[in-house]
């Protein structure tokens, strides 16, 4: 499975992340959306970021990692930290 925004990265204990609306997929095909970008304000001026373009990174600890190519303080993108199982 892919998204339009990025790959989505297998982690454990295989569930599956993606970064546009940050979900994940379990084995068994559950779908659980954990964060929906530009919820903090509308669109352009999204603080909590908008438009992430890249895949998920998963540090050591298990979290992962991303980046949005809008929004944020300057509007210049955001990096963001989502720990599986927070939702």
């Amino acid at each position: 499975m892919a998204t339009s925004m990025g790959q989505p990265v297998r982690a454990e204990p295989n569930d599956l992340y993606s970064a546009r609306t940050v979900f994940k997929i379990t084995p068994t095909g559950t779908l659980a959306t954990l964060y929906d970008f530009c919820s903090q304000g509308s669109y352009p001026n999204c603080t909590d970021g908008a438009w992430p373009m890249a895949g998920l990174v998963q540090a050591a600890n298990g979290d992962l990692y991303g980046t949005t190519s809008n929004g944020g303080a300057t509007s210049v993108g955001t990096v963001f930290k989502i720990t599986p199982g927070a939702r």
